[in-house]
């Protein structure tokens, strides 16, 4: 949000409310988050929701000059089904391949969305390829990276000093100093993320003092604490739930470990990399980077259908953290440098 408050832009940010203890209203780097309750987890929620998000948008319609949705999600989906383009604001999409999803085929109702909203920022080759296979218009599609990545101070002290807040928080994260954390975000949507890292139980029994800390929360924690159990390493992999600021844990860890679910890839990766921590990614997360960029990376990637890759690779880390740490710092010279907001000034009325 720095860059669009650079760029003139006063932002203001609406998102779910994931969590009851969570506040309504926080303030992160002088801009204002609004959460909205009811997050859209189930049919009865979903409909909640969206009249939220509705309502939302008409309370503050008069102040409103435009709304960008960070994916093509049910949030934007109910704006542009509910709402004309008289009843609102322009819309900017961002659209992303699924991960899940990669066949190209899209629900009409989605496809619907792309073709109504006002312009659509493509965050790769490959996405804006697929967008013109879709139909989408060339002039209404923008090019932008996903985030201008800002470096985390990670200094010794703000490394001490993280890994207090983590433990205060929860001392499943007490680590000592000379323990290493290999930071895994994950969906939990299913057991796939944990079972590449359960292939790597060998280094793991053999290298005590390496932590992994497997954060995020969803339907099939159940299923991952079971998986780590019978893997016996859920002592060495921790977790520890969802955080509303990943800054002390990438302050705290040593590592980033992408998953096979490629969570993180869009805002952990190149705030890692700009911040200089090792990095280990699916192969198949190329897909989603820049030619350059995979390149450079491509020792750090593993295969999460092998047995021994991922193993292979925290042992290559380990044993020579420099390695993958001076591939990290190359690859910094190659993260995108600026937004241009140009082309959405002439959607302001």
């Amino acid at each position: 949000m720095g860059e669009a408050s650079e760029a003139g832009l006063d932002t203001e940010v609406f998102t779910a409310r994931w969590h009851r203890s969570w506040p309504t209203r926080i303030i992160v780097d002088g801009t204002v988050v609004r959460r909205i309750e009811s997050p859209p987890t189930s049919a009865l929620y979903n409909r909640r929701f969206a009249r939220q998000v509705l309502q939302t948008i008409q309370e503050n319609r008069a102040r409103l000059d435009l709304i960008y949705c960070d994916a093509l999600d049910y949030a934007a989906t109910t704006i542009v089904s509910n709402l004309s383009i008289s009843d609102r604001p322009p819309l900017v999409l961002r659209y992303r391949q699924s991960y899940s999803n990669r066949s190209g085929a899209l629900p009409r109702k989605s496809l619907d969305t792309l073709r109504k909203c006002e312009r659509i920022i493509a965050s790769s080759a490959s996405d804006h390829r697929q967008l013109l296979s879709l139909g989408i218009a060339e002039d209404k599609i923008l090019r932008q990276p996903d985030c201008i990545a800002k470096q985390v101070q990670r200094d010794d002290e703000s490394r001490r000093s993280a890994r207090i807040v983590l433990r205060n928080a929860n001392y499943d994260l007490n680590v000592a100093g000379s323990n290493k954390i290999v930071l895994c975000p994950s969906r939990f949507a299913d057991s796939e993320d944990a079972k590449a890292i359960a292939s790597a139980y060998r280094f793991i029994d053999e290298h005590e003092p390496v932590r992994i800390w497997l954060t995020g929360d969803g339907p099939a924690r159940p299923q991952i604490s079971d998986c780590l159990r019978q893997a016996g390493i859920h002592r060495s992999v921790i977790t520890p739930g969802v955080f509303s600021s990943p800054i002390e844990l990438l302050q705290a860890a040593d590592a980033l470990l992408i998953p096979p679910s490629l969570e993180g890839i869009q805002w952990f990766l190149p705030t890692v990399i700009a911040s200089g921590l090792s990095v280990m990614l699916p192969r198949e997360s190329a897909r989603f980077l820049a030619p350059e960029m995979a390149s450079l990376l491509s020792p750090c990637f593993y295969d999460p259908a092998s047995s021994v890759e991922l193993d292979s690779l925290l042992r290559k880390w380990q044993s020579s953290p420099a390695t993958l740490k001076n591939i990290a710092t190359k690859a910094r010279a190659l993260l995108p440098q600026r937004i241009n907001f140009d082309a959405l000034w002439s959607l302001i009325r």
